[in-house]
């Protein structure tokens, strides 16, 4: 399998610095820590911040660290060294949260365990496609009609 993102993903059309919920294709990922450094990030709006920035074994773009996810690599390893951090394994799953404007946005969580699988590169993981015909039932049971 290739890494490849929907095609039809509009968020993957935009140019992103970090790792973005969409660059998981859909998957659950597990990965493993190449280094961790101090940054710079610069948000929505132009509004810059210092974040501690994760850089993954394979993968071209660093994953910003926010509080969920210090909290999760602690809670797994029992550490916030940097140092003691590389080479640890982390699984990532795409998923929705509230963002810094009370809205739900796309974002990356960390799964609450030591994975046990090795972590994969970039070039492992690839775009799953939606069912459209599981979603179309899905949304009829709903009372919907199977779009958004």
């Amino acid at each position: 399998m290739t890494a490849e993102r929907d095609p039809d993903d509009i968020r993957a059309m935009a140019e992103s610095t970090y790792l973005a919920s969409w660059d998981l294709c859909g998957q659950d990922v597990t990965v493993t820590i190449a280094r961790i450094t101090g940054g710079e990030v610069v948000a929505e709006g132009g509004l810059k911040s210092k974040k501690p920035l994760i850089f993954l074994k394979g993968w071209t773009k660093p994953l910003v660290c926010n509080a969920t996810m210090r909290n999760a690599l602690f809670a797994m390893y029992g550490t916030y060294s940097a140092k003691a951090l590389t080479g640890k394994r982390v699984t990532l799953y795409p998923t929705t949260c509230r963002g810094a404007k009370g809205g739900t946005v796309a974002c990356i969580r960390p799964r609450p365990t030591v994975p046990t699988q090795p972590g994969v590169p970039q070039s492992a993981i690839g775009f799953v496609p939606v069912d459209q015909e599981a979603r179309a039932k899905q949304a009829a049971e709903a009372g919907g009609e199977g779009e958004p």
